[in-house]
């Protein structure tokens, strides 16, 4: 059963299935898996420019729990944005008008510090939205470690929060 009424959050998207149209027309939704903010325009799973419509028809989902093939917004980890900054790096430090290599603070730095410098500024405070499509290993993944954590938790008398709802429900199983 979906929540109706939002609980208190810091950003109005928090856990919201929304409505992206890209300029082919293809809708989707994606769900934000997070109490975090959302960007107006993303790719959509076609490659298009897609923009985030209908916001007053947006479905406040905590309990939504997502199936392989779903996208949904979660934090942007170091290791991805390590991945997206080494590909700009790549396509960027002997570009032929403008050589990342010679630009301000990166001509100080080889690739790899380039990119670890990238990572940290895409990152920010760990809050910044990244789209996932969703796999069954990745929930799987979700699975064990937060059944691993309740397990840590349980030994050393200790309590854990946040472990989203529809984890909840499968490790009640």
């Amino acid at each position: 059963m979906m929540a109706t009424k939002p609980l208190k959050h810091q950003h109005a998207e928090a856990f919201k299935l929304m409505k992206y149209r890209d300029t082919a027309g293809n809708e989707e939704i994606i769900w934000n898996s997070r109490d975090g903010v959302t960007p107006f325009i993303v790719t959509s799973r076609h490659g298009f420019e897609a923009q985030h419509v209908d916001w007053n028809k947006d479905t406040y989902a905590p309990d939504y729990a997502p199936k392989p093939g779903d996208r949904i917004f979660v934090d942007l980890t170091i290791d991805v944005a390590i991945e997206f900054a080494r590909k700009r790096v790549a396509e960027s430090w002997e570009h032929p008008k403008y050589p990342m290599r010679e630009h301000g603070t990166f001509a100080l730095l080889n690739k790899d510090e380039a990119a670890g410098y990238l990572a940290r500024d895409y990152v920010g405070a760990g809050d910044q939205p990244h789209i996932l499509e969703v796999t069954q290993e990745w929930i799987d993944e979700q699975i064990d470690y937060y059944r691993k954590t309740k397990e840590f938790a349980a030994k050393h008398d200790m309590t854990i929060e946040g472990v989203p709802v529809w984890i909840e429900r499968l490790l009640s199983q």
